[in-house]
């Protein structure tokens, strides 16, 4: 009986003594915070990463970092019918105004019979604050605006036709000629404008298709681009471990560390997860990324 409890009072000394110190850990994974932090002022590559940085302890398992990059300007556009959001990249905000949104707005808003000129001006004032100088945005193209002029002059004629229908019934035999005449003037103007209509259609759809592909291309390079940063964002936050996380001392050898690179709206977000011993005995960022547990969720 006597060997059962010492045996009992052995175990919990020994369990004692491998608990985690999490004051300690707390302040490792600070200073490990700091030194990425640090490292992403520090590297002029970078610029505009700028990332917010998150950490948290999980017993038993290790820490956890958070990394976020700054967030992309997201804007939303209420057509009364149908909604759209779009982004705009705190890195290169000019290009994807002049680009983007000057091309998609003016999709979006091609047959929903929205005023123009008041969404434009709704969408100045959502972007003033981003750039000082230069801050209209012309979102309409020159044959969509003469489409609009050639609507809306057709419009007019065809009232002006109802009405002189209207004043046709009424009318004398003296003022039936005079009547008559000028609705076959209307007609014939209308026709003409339908045909102008027709013809700048096709224009514009070619232009349409024109402005799609070069939008796609333009999302493309943005891809390349978002990816290459996020690259680099990694690099610099496995550097930073293997040059100083030796800073991690009290976490349990047994222990992980978890890197979430966090995307604003992405469906899946890239998670790293790295040995303790692989990040102190690390001699290189390429072998402490290659041996850690890479993968989206």
């Amino acid at each position: 009986m006597k060997n059962v409890i010492l045996a009992l009072v052995l175990a919990s000394a020994s369990y004692a003594q491998a608990a985690p110190d999490i004051e300690r850990i707390h302040k490792d994974v600070t200073v490990m915070s700091t030194i990425i932090d640090g490292a992403f002022k520090a590297d002029e590559s970078c610029d505009h990463c700028d990332p917010n940085i998150e950490t948290s302890y999980l017993a038993n398992q290790g820490a956890v970092f958070i990394i976020r990059p700054n967030s992309w300007k997201s804007f939303h556009l209420d057509t009364g019918e149908d909604s759209f959001s779009f982004d705009i990249q705190p890195s290169e905000p000019n290009e994807i105004r002049r680009i983007e949104i000057k091309e998609l707005v003016g999709d979006i808003l091609d047959n929903v019979g929205v005023v123009m000129g008041e969404v434009g001006s709704q969408i100045e004032i959502s972007l003033s604050n981003l750039e000082d100088e230069d801050s209209i945005l012309h979102i309409d193209s020159e044959t969509r605006r003469s489409l609009r002029e050639l609507n809306r002059e057709r419009r007019e004629l065809e009232y002006q036709r109802r009405e002189h229908q209207i004043e046709l019934i009424h009318a004398d035999e003296d003022e039936k000629k005079r009547v008559e005449k000028s609705i076959q003037d209307l007609a014939q103007r209308i026709a003409t404008l339908e045909m102008r209509q027709t013809t700048l259609s096709k224009t514009y759809e070619t232009e349409k298709k024109e402005r799609q592909v070069a939008r796609e291309i333009k999302r493309n390079m943005a891809k390349e681009r978002v990816d290459a940063r996020l690259a680099l964002i990694e690099d610099i936050v496995l550097r930073s471990f293997c040059d100083y996380g030796g800073t991690l001392k009290n976490i349990p050898t047994d222990e992980y560390v978890s890197v979430i690179f966090e995307q604003d709206k992405a469906e899946e977000q890239q998670i790293m997860v790295m040995e303790i011993d692989d990040i102190t005995g690390c001699k290189n960022p390429e072998t402490l990324k290659s041996d850690s547990t890479n993968y989206l969720f």
